[in-house]
């Protein structure tokens, strides 16, 4: 059975290798686009169900079982902002419809059980505050990894907020120090979303097929590629989760201090226009 961090892994993988131009026609025909609305209808209407309704009852008396469904939502949000983002991206210049139409509603099926979460979140105060500082990570993430994408592109329509979405992907792909960028990244998504959330197993009429299409786009299950795969091996190595908290931890030093060397040689040579002024002054 597939989990919460399956969904992360594929979000993760979209964004990094997009969808190749073949599996994109299979994805935008009519049956498949069908099938993701249909499949996502009948998840907003499960949680919809699970998720109690913050005006009809108090929060002491709702307890916290509700809270599995809310990670579900938010990261499904996730994964599915980026999903189609990279899919009309890649679409964008093909003479077949665009899939637009039916993927806003399925963001918007998504849309109706995540408000109620917000809700809940509004209620629970910092009861809830590990839930809430997933669900602001999320729409970070969500605009960090489809950031490129609407640089190459201009398509920003599933983007929390467009303007922070272009600024992270300027610095993917435009910034001299980009490669920097690349290395930090995994490592940070992985620590983002470290945790028991991820263990959260995906129950629900709909999933299947979702998750079938994700397959699809990604070229396989999850955890068949671990070179692409931040969540690889994290839980059955040891080893390999104990080497890549030191990398990431060791990483962001060393780019700092880079970054220190060089914006002292910027300074040591950078003189303002009134430097020359002034010391004829002071002299």
């Amino acid at each position: 059975m597939k989990c919460v961090q399956d969904l992360l892994s594929s979000a993760w993988k979209l964004s990094q290798s997009g969808i190749p131009s073949t599996v994109c026609i299979s994805l935008c025909s009519n049956p498949s686009l069908l099938e993701l609305w249909s499949s996502a209808r009948a998840l907003s209407r499960g949680w919809w169900r699970q998720l109690p309704d913050p005006e009809r009852c108090l929060f002491s008396e709702v307890g916290d079982d509700w809270t599995q469904t809310a990670y579900q939502v938010l990261t499904t949000d996730l994964v599915m902002r980026v999903y189609g983002t990279v899919l009309c991206s890649r679409t964008s210049q093909s003479p077949q419809p665009s899939p637009r139409p039916i993927l806003d509603h399925v963001i918007q099926h998504i849309a109706y059980p995540r408000g109620r979460v917000n809700d809940l979140l509004l209620q629970g105060g910092e009861h809830q505050s590990a839930l809430e500082i997933y669900r602001r990570r999320c729409e970070r993430w969500t605009d960090l990894l489809i950031g490129p994408w609407i640089v190459t592109s201009g398509y920003s329509a599933y983007a929390y907020d467009p303007r922070r979405a272009w600024d992270y992907g300027e610095d993917t792909v435009m910034s001299p120090n980009s490669a920097w960028a690349d290395a930090l990244l995994a490592p940070s998504y992985r620590s983002a979303f470290a945790g028991p959330a991820g263990e959260i197993p995906l129950r629900g009429d709909g999933w299947s097929a979702i998750c079938q299409q994700l397959d699809l786009a990604t070229g396989g299950d999850n955890h068949t590629h671990p070179e692409t795969d931040p969540f690889a091996n994290v839980a059955t190595s040891p080893e390999i989760a104990a080497s890549r908290t030191l990398d990431s931890a060791v990483a962001p030093t060393r780019k700092l201090g880079a970054f220190e060397d060089s914006l002292r040689k910027l300074l040591s040579k950078a003189r303002l226009p009134e430097d020359e002024d002034f010391q004829s002054r002071a002299g």
